[in-house]
């Protein structure tokens, strides 16, 4: 018979192993009842415990967890998916393999529990998080226990077609496969539904707890990418070559310098992929959407390329779509211009004291628009898919741009757009006039019809700044400034390799923050070294579309075409060169947008002329000028702040402080500027989250001074790196609180060494405390450990009814706590993280509970689960003693047998 044992785990590691048995055997739940009598004391008087074993509202249990005595559900495909609510806390299990443990105590000793789905209807903001946690049993623990995340929406846009075949084209999907070592991943929601959230074993076997969260912010949608490719990195010519490179490609640099695009459906990039059971052509994914099983097994593929010996990192190739929201065209004034200062600039410089050029990376332009005339440098078309690039050809040396839009009137001719903001022709009587009279505009094409690869983008870039690229030629002259008005999520190792590159050999990039208004960063703005640019309307306030949050850099005109603000009977819009094709011939026009991609040539145009009457002007003055507040006039909060950066960029104090500078002014010290690690917390009970707090600004810090808000929520210094900084800890205890949403916000409020007075941090904090009390909490199987409160010592150990009522029998008169818990890995260890645990009367002041001569009732337990991933064994026992308990009698199939 086998000692089928569960211990108390590291969590509470001062209390003894349990022993636990089960009638019936397979997947049925033990009933409750002693495994044990008391062989020394025969016949003596014994009395029972009794109560209920509870758990919050909102709380589930993964159907196939590996605890073979709790109830089985398989929720393994899309169409077995779980149901849960939108608000919930999920404790789960998966597994990339058997085990190998105990078939009798454990579900999945010889096979694997790779997929786990969970149906739910979502609101846009929510963040669904997933904490992994190891499996603690050495005999199938690993080292690479590793679980992904994805959201997949549960209504795709399928078509049956006349052979019966359905074709399904929906394909955006929310991923986070980060490899173990990270132990959180989390999606936030991009707009409201009904999605699948699915947990996939990619290595080894895993609890976890599976949380969603009351919506936070608006966000943007899913980072878009292409199937079946991937951006790989090798980290030497002989590892590129051993992986199909020919010698040309090597001789280029191609797949050191800058990534190859790989192919993962050729047979040399599968011969290398280990394809698990999810890659064959029995995935019930696969099934219930084509399009969405290539994509998250693009995502699959990626991590394994990334993984090989060699690589230096894998990831996808994303598309990235311009920055503007749809309009029509409406205004006939540039009150843009007036609103930075631009005229008082003007009266400084024109921008013609030094050739600047600016390039624009975008959709290619109008070459001979007027308004172009003698403005343009030599530019690229970095579009490599010709049905893409809507040329004929992939790509060449004509950054023209034959629309993106096969319909007349429908092309965004966003380029045209962007570019003429910077710098189109000015004061020659015609047209519009541009921020730089002076700069040269050079266009690289790298948005076509279904938007940009990173790939193109990163190509794009290293030939403006006059770095070997794929095209084998550079330009006769280099760009000192970038202008990147497109974007989306999804964070690129390749190109922010791509932006520190570019930004150290000298060039200064700008870029769109986003039209989602979300904090959630997108990128290329995102990027460290990528000053980013959010959007202003007429009013001087954020526009209603623009992104904020921590990586805005500067604020300016983007405009708004749902007012009108400048009350001249048209909506007020961003003005510039566009082109009108209605007749099938395009032809030069002007016309309004509004969008970040519209408020960010306004910057790249000011530093344009500021690079014209400085020359020597680098990234990282630009960095000092801009935090010291001297190019910008301040909005919304006083000093740096999440929706202006350091505020509104003013074209007068910038070209100014470049004239300062070249007749010897002193560039300002760089200021203090915190940054966290996260932006935003979020609870859903009481317990801890940190974060971590860096200066990425001057080196003036004396200390930070932590405050909160709000009774229920606390926040502390655990590692003091130095002045305040390092990592700090919040939080909530939910004691007294009704159910119900609650916001607060912790500031940190550093002290420096001079007279400036830098800009508090601020952590919003959120708490959805049962918000949906019509959903009641789910246990699963659950054990009863009781301990002799005044040895210390393990006394018994029982399984719960499934309901969660139990019976503790064969009890002597004394004293006496109860501890319960889940065992969902079988690892025989109770109270785990991501495992439910509990004590009587609550597991943070557990109390002892007498027996007299009398049975005692009404012992009730209340359990969560453990998430935090550390219940103190003070929180059980105040002793420190422990005692393994080896019973003499164990309990099976309805019998007492000697053993």
């Amino acid at each position: 018979m086998p000692d089928l044992r569960r211990s108390t785990s590291g969590i509470a590691s001062t209390l003894a192993i349990l022993v636990l048995t089960a009638c019936g055997g397979g997947g049925g739940s033990s009933s409750g009842g002693s495994i044990f009598d008391d062989p020394e004391t025969p016949g003596a008087a014994t009395f029972t415990i009794s109560g209920q074993i509870t758990v919050p509202a909102l709380t589930f249990v993964d159907g196939d967890i590996n605890d073979i005595f709790a109830p089985l559900r398989s929720n393994d495909t899309p169409a077995s998916a779980q149901t849960i609510t939108n608000v919930a806390t999920v404790q789960g299990f998966a597994s990339a393999r058997g085990t190998g443990g105990d078939a009798q105590i454990e579900r999945f000793v010889d096979r694997a529990d790779v997929d786990d789905y969970y149906r739910v209807s979502l609101r846009q903001g929510q963040v669904v998080r997933l904490k992994i946690v190891d499996a603690s049993s050495s005999s199938f623990g690993d080292d690479n226990d590793d679980l992904d995340l994805f959201l997949l929406p549960t209504s795709p846009d399928c078509q049956v077609n006349n052979d019966g075949t359905k074709v399904c084209t929906d394909s955006q999907i929310g991923f986070d496969i980060n490899n173990r070592e990270q132990s959180e991943e989390s999606i936030t929601v991009p707009q409201d539904g009904e999605y699948l959230v699915n947990v996939y074993a990619f290595a080894g076997s895993s609890k976890y707890v599976l949380t969603i969260s009351e919506p936070t912010s608006q966000v943007a949608g899913f980072a878009d990418f292409v199937p079946g490719q991937a951006l790989v990195a090798y980290n030497t010519q002989p590892v590129a070559s051993a992986f199909g490179m020919s010698q040309q490609q090597l001789a280029s640099g191609e797949g050191t310098e800058w990534p190859v695009v790989m192919d993962l459906n050729a047979s040399a990039a599968q011969a290398r992929l280990q394809t698990t059971a999810s890659a064959n052509q029995q995935d019930p994914l696969k099934t219930y959407n084509e399009s969405l099983y290539e994509r998250r097994q693009t995502l699959l593929d990626i991590k394994r390329m990334a993984q090989q010996t060699g690589v230096r990192y894998a990831e996808p190739n994303y598309i990235r779509y311009p920055q503007r929201v749809p309009n029509d065209p409406g205004y006939s004034l540039q009150w843009h211009y007036p609103a930075i200062n631009l005229p008082q600039a003007w009266d400084l410089s024109i921008g013609d004291e030094n050739d600047v050029i600016v390039a624009v990376l975008d959709t290619g332009i109008l070459i001979n628009h007027p308004d172009f005339a003698s403005k343009l440098e030599s530019g690229y078309d970095f579009i490599s898919d010709a049905g893409n690039a809507r040329d004929g050809n992939g790509i060449d040396s004509n950054p023209d741009d034959p629309g993106d839009n096969p319909s007349r009137g429908r092309s965004s001719w966003h380029g045209t757009h962007v570019a003429g903001t910077i710098a189109a022709a000015s004061n020659n009587g015609s047209g519009v006039s541009g921020v730089s009279w002076g700069a040269k505009i050079m266009p690289i094409r790298v948005l076509g019809q279904s938007g940009g690869l990173s790939s193109d983008i990163i190509q794009g870039l290293r030939y403006a700044a006059g770095l070997s690229n794929n095209s084998g030629t550079v330009p006769a002259r280099k760009a000192q400034i970038a202008n990147l008005s497109l974007g989306g999520p999804g964070f690129s190792q390749a190109e922010q390799q791509a932006y520190t590159a570019i930004r150290n050999s000298g060039m200064i990039i700008v870029a769109a923050a986003g039209n989602e208004s979300t904090s959630t960063p997108s990128y290329p703005a995102a990027y460290d070294g990528v000053v980013s640019v959010s959007a202003t309307d007429a009013s001087r306030a954020l526009a209603p579309y623009s992104n904020f949050g921590n990586t805005i850099d500067v604020a300016a005109p983007g405009g708004n075409l749902g007012v009108d603000v400048t009350s001249d009977g048209r909506p007020d819009g961003v003005l510039s060169t566009l082109v009108d094709d209605q007749s099938g011939q395009r032809e030069a026009s002007f016309g309004f947008l509004q969008g970040t991609s519209m408020a960010a040539p306004h910057v790249a145009g000011v530093i344009a002329l500021m690079k014209s009457v400085y020359p020597a002007l680098t990234p990282a003055l630009l960095d000092s000028l801009l935090s010291s507040g001297r190019l910008t006039n301040d909005r919304g909060a006083s000093g740096r702040d999440n929706s202006f950066g350091h505020g509104e960029i003013d074209a007068f104090k910038a070209v100014l402080e470049a004239r300062s500078l070249a007749n010897g002014g002193t560039p300002p010290p760089l200021p203090l500027l915190l940054q966290p690690s996260q932006s935003a917390l979020t609870f859903a009970t009481s317990g801890n989250q940190t974060f971590t707090v860096t200066n990425v600004g001057g080196n003036v810090l004396t200390g930070i001074n932590a405050s909160v808000n709000a009774d229920w929520l606390s926040v502390a210094l655990t590692t003091d790196n130095g002045n305040g900084l390092g990592t700090y800890t919040a939080t909530v205890n939910t004691t007294g609180l009704a159910d119900g949403i609650y916001s607060a916000a912790i500031r940190l409020s550093p002290t420096v060494s001079d007279s400036s007075s830098p800009a508090d941090l601020i952590i919003n904090v959120s708490l959805a405390l049962n918000v949906d009390t019509n959903s009641g909490g789910e246990l699963t199987q659950q054990y009863i450990i009781v301990i002799n409160a005044e040895t210390n010592e393990q006394v018994s150990s029982f399984a719960a009814q499934p309901d969660g009522n139990y019976r503790v029998t064969g009890l002597a008169a004394g004293s006496y706590r109860l501890l319960a818990g889940s065992d969902i890995d079988a690892d025989n260890v109770v109270c785990d993280s991501a495992e439910t645990c509990g004590a009587y009367p609550i597991l943070g002041s557990p109390q002892a509970v007498e027996i007299s001569n009398a049975n005692v009732t009404g012992i009730d337990i209340p359990v969560q689960v453990a998430s935090g991933g550390s219940v103190s064994a003070a929180a059980v026992s105040d002793k420190t003693t422990s005692k393994t308990v080896d019973p003499a009698i164990l309990k099976s199939n309805g019998k007492v047998l000697a053993r």
